[in-house]
C-alpha cells in the first residue's frame, strides 16, 4: 500500500510524479528499518514518507530482539494519548511531563502482533518499575494504548493473535470496527514452541472465544487466514470457526492445523465451499481423516493452486471420489523443523490419493514436494511434463528409475533426503550423474554421501549449478574435498552459495571446529549451525514454508 503524504511542500522542487515516485522507492525499504531511520534524516519530504513505513508494523521485530529497547513504543504511544488520559498517567505512574509528539503515530498503524504488544507492554513497565508496579491499578495502561491504537489507525491490513501465558483480548479495545473492517490477513496461532506454560487453561478459551467473535463481527473480507491451534482445543472453538468462515467474502488462502471435534469436520468442509471461487491456496496441518467432504471441496475451487498437507496422519482407506482439480504446488510433508533440526518428511497418508492428484495436475503442476516417495510415484511424475522444483525423501530404491525422470525432465531446483543408496549406487552414480538436466541450477544433497561419490558425481555433471547444500558429516575432509569444492566453485562466475548444514546435535563438539576453520576457506560457503537457521534455508527458494 503506498503512502500518501498529506503535507504541502512549496519550497520543495519536488512535483507530485517525483514524490509519488520516491514513494514507491522507499515502500522496497519498508522492511530495512536502518534504512528508514537514514531516510527521516534526508529532509523532511522524506521524513513524512519513511515514518509511516516505520510505523506501521512496529511490534513485529520484538518477537525476535533481545535487548529491552521496546520501552520505547510504548513511550512514544503515551504522548499520543488525549490530554485527560495523559493528565492521569503523568499523576498517577511516570508523575513527568509527556511530551507533544511530532508525529501521529498510532494512526499508521497497519499490523497488530498481540506477542509483539505484549512484549513492549512489559518492557516498559520492567524499565519503570520503581514507580509503575505499585501504581498500575489507577489506571490500565495496556487497554489505554490498544484503544487509541484501535481508534486512530486507518484500517488494519494484518492482525495476529498469538496465546501464550497473558493474551490480549481484543475485545476490549475501543472502535474494533474501524480497525478489523478491512482486515486482509489474519493469523491465530498458539504459542507452539513452548515459551509459556503458565497458562489457566479457562481463561485463555474464554480469550480465544471472545476474539473469534470480535473478528467474526467485524472482518468479512480477509484473504489469508491462519488458524493454528493444538488438538485438545474442541466444543466451543471448532463452531467458533465455522462461523468466521461463513462471514467472509473474499478468502483467498487458507492455513488450518485440526484441531476441532471430528465431527465438526464435514461443516467446516461445507464451510469452506462457500469461498470456492476465490480459493487458491490451501494448507492442512495434522490432518487425521480424509473426509469426502474434502475431496468434494477441492474439486469445486476452480481456482486453487497450492494445497499442502503437512503432518498427516491419515489411516483410514476411506473411498475418495476422483479429482479434477489443476494444481501448480503439491505438498504432502512431515514433521517440520519445530523441536529438532533434522527434519523428519515420512507421511501417513494413502498414496492413492496423492498420486490421484498428481496427475489430475499434471500439465500444471510447477512444485512438488514429497516426504514418502515410491516407484509408483515416481512412475507418476514422468507425466508432469513443467515440473521445475522437486523435493522428496525416497522410501525404497529407485536408482534404476529416477535417472530416467531426470534425463526427460526441466528441474531447476532439486532436494534428496533419504538414504543416498535409494538414489544411486557405485553402479548407478555416473548415470545418476549425466540424468541431472541441463536447467538445474539448485542441487540438495540432504542425506550422506562419502567425498568420493560427491566428487565423481560434481565432475561428470553438466548442471550450471548456482547453489548446492550438503549435509554434514565428519569424513568431510577426505579426498581433499574442500581444495575440490573450491575449485568447482571458482570455474563458475554465475556460482552464488554453498550451504553446509551441521546438525544441532553436533554443534559444539569437539572435533567440529577444525573442520569449520577449513571449510570456511571454502569461497561462497554458509555454514549453517542450528535448527532456527536451517528452517528458512531449506526451503527459502521453494514458497512451500
Amino acid at each position: 500500500m503506498a503512502v500518501t503524504v498529506k503535507t504541502t511542500f512549496t519550497n520543495s522542487s519536488f512535483n507530485k510524479l517525483d514524490v509519488e515516485c520516491l514513494e514507491k522507492i522507499l515502500e522496497y525499504c519498508s522492511n530495512n528499518t536502518s534504512t528508514l531511520f537514514k531516510c527521516i534524516l534526508v529532509n523532511r519530504l522524506w521524513c513524512h514518507i519513511a515514518i509511516p513505513l516505520l510505523w506501521r508494523n512496529p511490534f513485529e521485530y520484538l518477537k525476535f530482539q533481545k535487548h529491552d529497547h521496546g520501552w520505547q513504543l510504548i513511550r512514544t504511544y503515551l504522548c499520543c494519548l488525549p490530554d485527560n488520559e495523559k493528565k492521569i498517567v503523568n499523576e498517577w505512574i511516570l508523575q513527568s511531563d509527556i511530551q507533544t509528539p511530532l508525529f501521529d503515530y498510532p494512526r499508521y498503524l497497519k499490523c497488530f502482533d498481540t506477542f509483539g504488544f505484549q512484549e513492549a507492554m512489559t518492557k516498559w513497565k520492567r524499565h519503570h518499575w520503581r514507580t509503575v508496579w505499585e501504581r498500575l491499578g489507577h489506571f490500565d495502561v495496556d487497554k489505554a494504548i490498544g484503544d487509541i491504537l484501535f481508534r486512530s489507525c486507518k484500517g488494519l491490513d494484518s492482525l495476529c493473535i498469538i496465546f501464550f501465558a497473558y493474551s490480549q483480548n481484543i475485545e476490549y479495545f475501543e472502535e474494533p470496527s474501524n480497525a478489523l473492517t478491512n482486515l486482509q490477513t489474519c493469523k491465530i496461532v498458539h504459542d507452539l514452541q513452548g515459551r509459556y506454560y503458565n497458562y489457566t487453561e479457562n481463561r485463555e478459551q474464554v480469550t480465544l472465544i471472545d476474539n473469534f467473535n470480535i473478528i467474526t463481527r467485524y472482518a468479512h473480507n480477509i484473504k489469508n487466514l491462519e488458524i493454528n491451534l493444538p488438538v485438545n482445543r474442541e466444543g466451543k472453538t471448532g463452531h467458533k470457526l465455522v462461523e468466521l468462515l461463513e462471514n467472509q467474502k473474499n478468502l483467498e488462502n487458507f492455513v488450518v492445523r485440526e484441531f476441532w471435534d471430528i465431527i465438526l469436520t464435514a461443516n467446516i468442509f461445507e464451510t469452506l465451499k462457500l469461498q470456492c471461487n476465490t480459493l487458491n491456496s490451501l494448507s492442512f496441518i495434522r490432518l487425521t481423516h480424509f473426509h469426502e467432504k474434502l475431496s468434494h471441496l477441492l474439486n469445486s475451487c476452480p481456482n486453487l493452486k497450492t494445497l499442502r498437507f503437512l503432518e498427516p496422519d491419515i489411516r483410514d482407506d476411506s473411498e475418495i471420489s476422483p479429482f479434477n482439480c489443476k494444481l501448480n504446488n503439491f505438498c504432502v510433508w512431515g514433521k517440520p523443523m519445530i523441536s529438532q533440526f533434522i527434519i523428519n518428511p515420512d507421511v501417513t497418508f494413502q498414496l492413492d490419493i496423492i498420486k490421484s492428484i498428481i496427475e489430475t495436475s499434471s500439465s500444471t503442476l510447477t512444485k512438488l514436494a514429497l516426504g514418502t516417495f515410491t516407484k509408483e510415484l515416481c512412475t507418476t511424475i514422468f507425466q508432469c511434463s513443467n515440473l521445475k522444483f522437486l523435493a522428496i525423501q525416497a522410501k525404497e530404491d529407485i536408482s534404476s528409475l529416477f535417472p530416467q525422470y531426470l534425463l526427460t525432465s526441466d528441474l531447476q531446483q532439486l532436494t534428496l533426503l533419504g538414504k543416498h543408496k535409494n538414489y544411486f549406487n557405485q553402479n548407478t552414480l555416473l548415470k545418476f550423474s549425466n540424468s541431472l538436466p541441463s536447467s538445474l541450477y539448485n542441487l540438495d544433497l540432504l542425506l550422506e554421501i562419502i567425498p568420493k561419490d560427491l566428487i565423481y558425481l560434481l565432475s561428470n555433471c553438466s548442471s550450471p549449478f548456482e547453489k548446492i547444500s550438503l549435509y554434514h558429516q565428519q569424513n568431510v575432509l577426505e579426498q581433499n574435498l574442500p581444495l575440490f569444492l573450491t575449485g568447482f566453485i571458482n570455474k563458475s562466475n554465475k556460482f552464488i552459495e554453498l550451504r553446509y548444514i551441521i546438525d544441532n546435535k553436533v554443534c559444539g563438539e569437539v572435533y567440529l571446529e577444525p573442520i569449520l576453520q577449513t571449510l570456511r576457506k571454502i569461497p561462497k560457503i554458509n555454514v549453517v549451525l542450528g535448527k532456527n537457521n536451517f528452517y528458512p534455508c531449506y526451503f527459502q527458494d521453494t514458497g512451500y514454508f
